[in-house]
């Protein structure tokens, strides 16, 4: 097994350390020249590593063609979501209190859960890729807990 193809990949190597360590032309230079030595040396290298090389690249590139397929189904979740809950407003007779036990470092209390209305507005913009929508709180007048 001829092991000619360590020479330009030894290249490669020292000439991407020069490419990490320098700022100016020269160290653009030398990426260059890192990546022409890394496929001379593939080229050069014996079938089993090329054939080792393309079963890692197969199998990296599948792992990560499923972590995208998840994030794309999750965005077509979450966007069939905001679409079918667009414009939704709670009536007001449907603002029902519901006791809710809750405890706390032993205490046991009730939380009376009021449903509120929500207006959402348009579209403002996005952020981190997602679609920025305003909600707006509607005032909703409780008149059990006033007293008389």
């Amino acid at each position: 097994m001829p092991l000619f193809f360590l020479i330009p990949l030894f290249i490669c190597v020292i000439t991407g350390y020069i490419f990490k360590k320098c700022s100016d032309e020269v160290g653009y230079l030398a990426g260059l020249f890192a990546i022409i030595s890394l496929v001379f040396s593939l080229i050069l290298a014996p079938w089993e590593i090329q054939v080792l090389l393309l079963i890692v690249v197969l199998v990296t590139t599948k792992k990560l063609l499923q972590q995208n397929e998840y994030q794309l189904k999750f965005e077509q979740r979450r966007n069939n979501y905001h679409q079918n809950h667009q414009n939704q407003t709670v009536s007001p007779s449907e603002t029902v209190k519901k006791p809710v036990t809750r405890q706390y470092r032993g205490t046991n209390y009730q939380v009376d859960i009021v449903n509120t209305e929500f207006i959402q507005e348009q579209v403002n913009g996005k952020y981190r890729g997602t679609p920025w929508i305003i909600h707006r709180l509607k005032t909703i007048v409780d008149k059990s807990n006033k007293s008389d």
